[in-house]
């Protein structure tokens, strides 16, 4: 705990000395994470924002497929959907108070073909039966 303590050391001869000290105890930051959810070929933000404890932060990623950075926040361009994954970041502050469990699920949605969405509805009933083929 923060504070000040004193200590008083008596040897067997019955001398005794006395020292006093003050201690701090430095907070840990925060970090709050934001990964919005991306198309396949766009760019992949995750952002970081660390608060408390003592500014001057470094930072350690990791992710899916062995990503690793060293950045507050990490951007991909050119996003595959093998990208998405959980995402875990180490805050450390300049008193070397660190925060964990830090992570976020960041989502990459696999690109959509015309195909998957229009068709020749055959039978006019709205909806893509089997015998109706996507149109490319």
């Amino acid at each position: 705990m923060a504070g000040g303590y004193v200590v008083t050391v008596t040897d067997s001869k019955g001398c005794s000395a006395t020292s006093a000290v003050s201690t701090t105890v430095n907070t840990n930051p925060t970090v709050v994470l934001n990964a919005p959810a991306v198309c396949a070929g766009s760019t992949l933000i995750i952002s970081s924002t660390p608060s408390g404890g003592t500014p001057g932060y470094t930072y350690v990623w990791s992710g899916p497929n062995g990503f690793s950075a060293a950045t507050q926040n990490i951007t991909r361009p050119d996003a595959t959907v093998a990208m998405s994954g959980l995402y875990s970041v180490t805050v450390t502050n300049t008193k070397g108070c660190i925060s964990t469990n830090n992570s976020i699920t960041a989502t990459v949605e696999p690109k959509a073909f015309v195909g998957d969405f229009v068709w020749e509805d055959i039978n006019g009933n709205g909806r893509q039966d089997l015998n109706e083929p996507g149109i490319n």
